[in-house]
């Protein structure tokens, strides 16, 4: 089992509290997966600190857009190439879907199972060279 300080952190910016459990469950082996229930919260905590990733469900606040909130995000300092997943249990027109793949890394909707979460994050640190090498992650 992985240390948890050796582990990449990701940020989770998602409202729904059993959403935040199934996540760290499936990616105990891979990474460190901190999480905020807004999008307000989670515009700070990338301003007081730098992810290896940002995955954040898209439609969880009346008061500011997801899509907003991950534009700012792309503005703050060193969060120009990280790999942003946009997240969404809503089914997305098709012009939503091509502007998230212009201002996000990935997109996935939800519900998604453990193998998918699992090979995207797998493909995400393979593409930033985040782990050293693949033995570094877990395949359970």
């Amino acid at each position: 089992m992985n240390d948890a300080a050796t582990l990449p952190d990701i940020l989770y910016i998602e409202n729904d509290s059993r959403s935040v459990v199934l996540l760290r469950y499936f990616l105990k082996h891979f990474c460190a997966v901190e999480s905020v229930s807004n999008y307000r919260d989670g515009i700070e905590r990338v301003l007081e600190k730098k992810y290896q990733a940002v995955l954040i469900d898209i439609n969880i606040e009346i008061n500011m857009n997801g899509i907003n909130a991950i534009e700012i995000i792309r503005q703050a300092p060193g969060y120009e190439n990280i790999p942003i997943v946009a997240i969404s249990v809503l089914k997305l027109e098709e012009d939503k879907i091509k502007y998230l793949q212009k201002i996000c890394s990935y997109y996935i909707p939800k519900p998604f199972s453990q193998d998918e979460i699992q090979s995207l994050i797998r493909k995400i640190f393979t593409e930033t060279n985040i782990m050293k090498t693949a033995n570094s992650l877990a395949y359970s």
